[in-house]
């Protein structure tokens, strides 16, 4: 497993994951797989299109990741804030974004059993923005107008 140029895999949007296909052992493999990478990476969130995988997956979180399916954002809540935020796809690099402090979202695990969950805040909400805004072709440079780290 490889990480894409940042570019090369925003240039259309994935594929809604069928969900019937969570129950093929090579799905569950792929999964495990991105969880693996992602912490070689060294990173807390990882979507599949970064890898090359049309379909709306991501994982977020470290110890331990939260596979979400079909993810949808369907509110943020209250005033924006502004973070240092990296990416697995731009390297060394720290933006400045602006992110809703509180969202409520919907996917599916991997074993197809919706997960809503209301109020997410902080890190986690900041993380989930951040994968869902890759599977739906947005760079977290398009959030931002500072690099602070690296080049750019």
């Amino acid at each position: 497993m490889q990480l894409i140029k940042a570019r090369s895999y925003l240039t259309q949007a994935p594929n809604k994951f069928p969900l019937e296909e969570l129950d093929l052992p090579t799905t569950q493999d792929y999964l495990d797989q991105m969880i693996r990478f992602m912490h070689e990476c060294g990173g807390v969130g990882l979507a599949a299109n970064q890898v090359g995988w049309n379909a709306t997956v991501c994982v977020v979180g470290s110890t331990q990741p939260l596979i979400l399916i079909n993810p949808s954002i369907h509110r943020r809540i209250g005033s924006k804030e502004f973070e240092g935020e990296g990416c697995l796809s731009l390297p060394g690099q720290v933006y400045t974004t602006q992110r809703s402090k509180r969202i409520w979202m919907q996917a599916w695990d991997r074993h197809g059993k919706v997960i809503r969950m209301n109020r997410i805040s902080g890190f986690m909400a900041h993380v989930i923005q951040h994968e869902v805004d890759h599977l739906n072709g947005i760079l977290l440079t398009e959030r931002s107008n500072t690099n602070e780290h690296g080049e750019g």
